[in-house]
């Protein structure tokens, strides 16, 4: 059915289609199209799942209900109707490469691949079909592949800024670097891109200016896309560092070791939290290669049980959680979660799950907050945008941990230093082992070789042995920063000041 240009003529024809014959499958697909457009989520998996009662070898419809599960990360429920739509039309290339991309998503990296080959045999022409193939190469380690697929997502949607950019943070840029001349094609016509495009398309050119070693632009290139960002996704100061706060008075002490009575037995689960860029995915990483780790990756399984059985059941989101692990990882002796916003929820983890380990990474504060205002976050993060607001919330994020560090029971949470990772990675790690009672394994030294799903803004450099880049990049910036170092108060050591 064609999209009628008014919506509320559209809506009386369907709603009269309906009314003449309620088992009308198409009117229900319709209407279920017209909801996802407006975001009506519950409205459109309604009209959805009557379409396919009413027609079950609709591809269109099954696709549909899978994408659905898939942007509320509800992965293993998508896989079934993605297959469905790919069964039910095998020569529908998109059919291919949706299911492709959720089996990425559950860590079945190499039928993924497969779809997204038969995807493309299908037809060769579609970009959206290169662009989520390039993204799961990358997150499989396929660098050089990758790249090439995002560049042919360029030549067939040479506006499109995403391949570019992900292109960019698979590499170290160079003068003579191809993907940097297309870069700065864009960059040029950069005016008839919309907001969104040129923020994303300015941290793609903060990053390549930093690889440069061309501090200045770098930083007015950074400037330029959180200008952008800020506009485009409000921050509401105060009532972010209140919910903090907030946080804190719930869960004092006394409140977990009462609630730890009703939680969830079991010792398999390892949060890592922090801030973003803070060394997590290295550790993540370094912790993959032992054979007795399973590793999920960011997940939101534990807030999507928090939702789904409220903020204080804690016995039922435990026994949910540790079902679940079973499920996915029934052999693996520890598993970890590295949803670092979870570092909120560290009251009611210690509540629920008493028997879990918690890892905190920590990284020098400068160091940490500049690498995440230089970073393109898909969602979330809108402290990001402002060095001001960046340093206040990590104020407020060291004030939480140091409750945390108070709070939770004795040998509950180790803290790690990215630094000390960094300049000691034998050592530390095998401090971690020993947190988590597991033996020494040399293959946690040999991270980078570790074939694994890495999903976040890490997943080049984990694939490389350790080097010491990461630390002092504050440096070059410190004529900029000053904001930054100003909000973060105590926390700003005084040799940023003098630049030492």
């Amino acid at each position: 059915m064609a999209h009628i240009a008014d919506p509320a003529r559209e809506a009386s024809l369907l709603r009269r289609a309906l009314s003449l014959r309620s088992d009308y499958a198409p009117a229900h697909f319709v209407l279920s199209v017209r909801h996802m457009e407006r975001s009506e989520e519950e409205a459109a998996l309604l009209e959805l799942r009557r379409a396919i009662v009413l027609a079950p070898q609709t591809g269109a419809a099954n696709s549909n209900l899978a994408m659905i599960a898939e942007t509320n990360s509800d992965f293993t429920d998508a896989v079934p109707p993605a297959r469905r739509a790919m069964l039910i039309d095998p020569q529908e290339a998109l059919f291919q490469a949706n299911l492709g991309s959720i089996l990425a998503k559950t860590d079945q990296a190499a039928a993924a691949l497969s779809r997204y080959r038969a995807a493309i045999a299908l037809d060769p022409s579609q970009y959206k079909i290169w662009l989520d193939h390039g993204i799961t190469l990358a997150e499989f380690g396929r660098r050089e592949p990758a790249r090439a697929a995002f560049l042919r997502a360029n030549r067939l949607a040479p506006r499109a800024v995403r391949p570019v950019r992900l292109c960019i943070e698979l590499e170290r840029v160079t003068p003579t670097s191809q993907v940097f001349g297309v870069l700065s094609r864009l960059a040029g016509a950069q005016h008839r891109l919309p907001a969104a495009d040129r923020s994303e398309l300015a941290f793609a050119l903060a990053k390549s200016f930093d690889d440069l070693g061309d501090a200045p632009r770098a930083f007015a290139a950074m400037q330029a896309a959180n200008k952008l960002r800020h506009g485009l996704a409000p921050y509401d100061e105060a009532a972010a560092l209140g919910r903090l706060r907030t946080i804190a008075e719930l869960f004092t002490a006394p409140a977990i070791r009462a609630a730890q009575a009703h939680g969830a037995p079991g010792d398999r689960p390892v949060f890592i939290v922090g801030m973003p860029r803070c060394g997590s995915t290295l550790v993540e990483q370094v912790l993959a290669g032992h054979p007795e780790i399973a590793t999920t990756g960011e997940s939101k399984t534990l807030p999507k049980l928090m939702k789904r059985h409220g903020p204080a059941s804690f016995h039922a989101v435990g026994a949910a959680y540790m079902a679940g692990l079973a499920d996915i990882h029934p052999s693996a002796r520890r598993v970890t979660d590295k949803l670092l916003g979870n570092f909120t929820r560290l009251g009611f983890i210690a509540s629920a799950l008493p028997g879990a380990r918690i890892i905190h990474m920590r990284r020098d504060p400068l160091d940490c907050c500049l690498s995440i205002h230089s970073r393109h976050f898909l969602e979330g993060h809108p402290y990001a945008s402002d060095l001001g607001e960046l340093g206040r919330y990590y104020r407020a994020y060291t004030e939480l941990m140091a409750h945390w560090r108070a709070a939770l029971p004795a040998g509950m949470m180790i803290e790690l230093s990215y630094e000390q990772v960094v300049e000691d990675l034998p050592g530390q790690a095998g401090i971690l082992l020993d947190f988590l009672g597991l033996p020494w394994n040399d293959r946690c030294l040999d991270f980078h070789k570790t074939e694994r799903m890495v999903r976040t803004a890490s997943q080049s450099q984990v694939r490389m042995p350790l080097t010491r880049r990461g630390i002092g990049r504050w440096r070059p910036y410190i004529p900029h920063v000053a904001p930054l170092i100003d909000a973060l108060g105590p926390l700003a050591d005084q040799g940023y000041k003098s630049g030492a």
